[in-house]
């Protein structure tokens, strides 16, 4: 008995975590939505897979974040990139609401 329920529930937790992590790379930001609700869906992703004792790594998470910046966020990403160090994800989460902040005010100014 104690065989099957150990069999079942590693099906059902492998099968989770494909999914997740399908869901995770596959997460696009909508035109509607704002920042903050697009860094928290991918958070909750994060932390599902986080319960499954499936680690993401902070680089990882930045390169799901950077790949759905604009075109216009070039600079921005490049200059991500091109650190020796992995950016923290909660730090990259703090650059680009910035970033957003400036480009923002930088658009009402013109």
């Amino acid at each position: 008995m104690y065989e099957n329920l150990v069999k079942l529930y590693s099906i059902s937790t492998s099968g989770q975590n494909i999914s997740l992590r399908n869901n995770l790379y596959r997460i696009r930001q909508s035109r509607d939505e704002d920042m903050v609700t697009y860094l928290v869906k991918i958070s909750q992703i994060r932390d599902q897979l986080k319960g499954l004792w499936e680690m993401v790594s902070d680089f990882k998470m930045a390169i799901c974040v950077l790949k759905d910046f604009p075109p216009n966020w070039t600079s921005f990403t490049t200059s991500i990139y091109s650190k020796n160090d992995t950016t923290p994800f909660n730090d990259l989460w703090a650059q680009r609401i910035l970033e957003e902040s400036r480009i923002k005010a930088k658009d009402d100014i013109e």
